[in-house]
């Protein structure tokens, strides 16, 4: 029956003058997708908004000759189809007056998880947008929130990758069909997303990324995310926009400052200073807009103990935040610290009772 419905769904879906509105009005109104399609014109006349014309199309059934190709297609390359009726459909969706009316879905992960967040930025990431990248990863991993963004070049990708390396779940929204990955450079990535993640596109297989596909996509991930976070942007570009549409959905938008003179920070200020985003600062900002609690972040004085370490023990505090513990060898490799002074720092966070030794020299926070 689901199957059948598919059919139906993709079909109406591929009337011309027909979008995601007109598309759950008229089931909505008739029941289902089938009943549209075998629906009078006298019957179809009665629905409020719909047009001579696309009653026109909808009768002369155009939309369905498309609706074998593709399923026949999703079929053969696995590819999940959930509607917004099913229990399946993300339910940070169902609310949205422009939400998709079917969603495309290959991977391994639930669309309904308790904390999402999209990281967004420019193609082209700097040094510094990278290394924020993989810290705000990190502080997300402490709350066990799964990441959403765009699988493109610079800090879409710099994203899926750090997720990918903390083994945080993490979803693509991609503008084309999911058989359609873009860039192609990034499939690699795409395939281990689908076991920690998935692919999510409302566009069919077959389809190929068009620059009008972009905007569309960039709703799908502002409106599935609890945060939108904006690391590097320009002033105009689908960073921006996937902030701007956060913002219209009343969801939380966080930007990182950067420095004045560079052309890639000018978006975040611009947000910030519009007051469009709040300032981005580490996993507090996440625990404290969004009430998002860890056993590791709830302990007494969590907002202001990072403003008495010095800066090499904000580091090691930071990274024992995102694992059970560390042993000094890890910890010095990744915080870039030598190890005689990483010893002088785990020394100093003990004795500020923040830290503890388990045994084989690993260290946790307390």
């Amino acid at each position: 029956m689901e199957e059948r419905e598919h059919y139906y769904l993709i079909g109406l879906l591929a009337v011309s003058d027909i979008g995601n509105a007109h598309a759950k009005g008229l089931i909505d109104y008739f029941g289902s997708a089938s009943h549209v399609f075998h629906a009078k014109s006298s019957e179809l006349k009665e629905v409020p908004g719909i047009s001579e014309k696309i009653i026109k199309n909808i009768l002369d059934r155009h939309g369905l000759k498309a609706s074998d190709e593709i399923m026949t297609q999703c079929q053969k390359n696995e590819i999940a189809l959930i509607s917004y009726r099913s229990k399946k459909y993300p339910d940070r969706l169902r609310g949205l007056y422009n939400g998709p009316a079917l969603l495309y879905y290959k991977g391994s992960e639930s669309l309904n998880t308790n904390r999402t967040m999209a990281i967004v930025g420019t193609r082209q990431a700097s040094d510094y947008g990278k290394s924020i990248t993989k810290k705000i990863i990190e502080d997300g991993h402490v709350f066990q929130a799964t990441l959403l963004s765009g699988l493109a070049y610079g800090i879409d990708i710099e994203a899926h990758k750090a997720a990918l390396q903390n083994h945080m779940p993490n979803w693509a929204i991609l503008a084309g069909g999911i058989d359609q990955i873009y860039p192609r450079a990034h499939m690699k990535f795409a395939e281990k997303i689908m076991g920690h993640g998935g692919l999510i596109s409302e566009q069919p297989p077959g389809t190929k990324s068009a620059p009008y596909l972009f905007p569309m996509r960039n709703r799908i991930i502002a409106g599935m995310s609890d945060v939108t976070i904006v690391v590097e942007a320009a002033v105009r570009g689908g960073a921006l926009i996937t902030a701007q549409i956060a913002d219209s959905y009343n969801r939380l938008v966080l930007a990182v400052p950067g420095n004045l003179d560079r052309p890639y920070s000018m978006g975040c200020n611009q947000l910030i200073q519009a007051q469009k985003a709040l300032i981005y600062t580490g996993a507090e900002t996440l625990a404290y807009n969004l009430n998002w609690s860890s056993k590791k972040v709830d302990h007494p004085g969590f907002k202001t103990i990072k403003k008495n370490l010095t800066p090499a023990e904000k580091i090691i505090y930071d990274l024992l935040l995102t694992a059970d513990y560390m042993s000094i060898d890890e910890l010095s490799i990744k915080a870039k610290i030598e190890m005689n002074q990483m010893a002088h720092v785990l020394m100093a966070l003990e004795f500020k009772d923040l830290i503890k030794v388990r045994p084989g020299n690993k260290y946790e926070l307390k």
